[in-house]
């Protein structure tokens, strides 16, 4: 039981079931899960209960005046998010990632720390791109796909699959 204790000195107010009341109905949350299913899924429970989401950028981040970021993203340290780049809702982009210009994430997509997409890349809904990989410019993720740790995309990447290496392969 971790209610009324603190993590990181932000206090722990409750599990979910808090959230129901109506004392919460004004405040702005984030779903900061690195699981893009879980988040989905939070985030849509918490939807439904009327609640609004916060746009989460580290001051240490660079985001173009044209980039766009979609309700309950977050940005963490390091990132560049460069000119006319579209990020969906409820993304995740950690420490240190670059996303260049006109880039489109879907919703709920990770991009994971050290990662760096070259231009006109798109990123389809609850896709995950893995720590330290690369994309060329002009490709595209499909829709639930994880790229490994440290690939590098050189071809468009289905849905649902699992591409590894350099150049990445579809595994799965």
């Amino acid at each position: 039981e971790i209610q009324h204790t603190s993590i990181l000195g932000i206090p722990v107010i409750g599990d979910e079931s808090v959230l129901k009341s109506p004392d919460w109905a004004n405040c702005v949350m984030v779903v900061a899960i690195g699981d893009n299913a879980l988040r989905a899924s939070i985030a849509d429970r918490l939807a439904s209960l009327g609640r609004r989401f916060a746009v989460v950028r580290h001051p240490a981040s660079t985001i173009s005046p044209s980039a766009t970021l979609g309700e309950g993203t977050v940005v963490l340290a390091g990132v560049v998010i460069n000119s006319m780049a579209t990020i969906g809702r409820h993304c995740i982009v950690n420490t240190m990632a670059s996303i260049d210009h006109d880039c489109s994430l879907a919703d709920f997509v990770h991009v994971s720390p050290g990662s760096h997409l070259a231009g006109h890349c798109r990123i389809g809904e609850m896709a995950h791109i893995g720590i330290g990989a690369c994309m060329l410019p002009n490709l595209s993720v499909g829709h639930r796909s994880t790229i490994g740790g440290g690939a590098v995309v050189t071809t468009d990447i289905p849905g649902d699959a699992i591409a590894v290496g350099v150049p990445a392969k579809v595994v799965q």
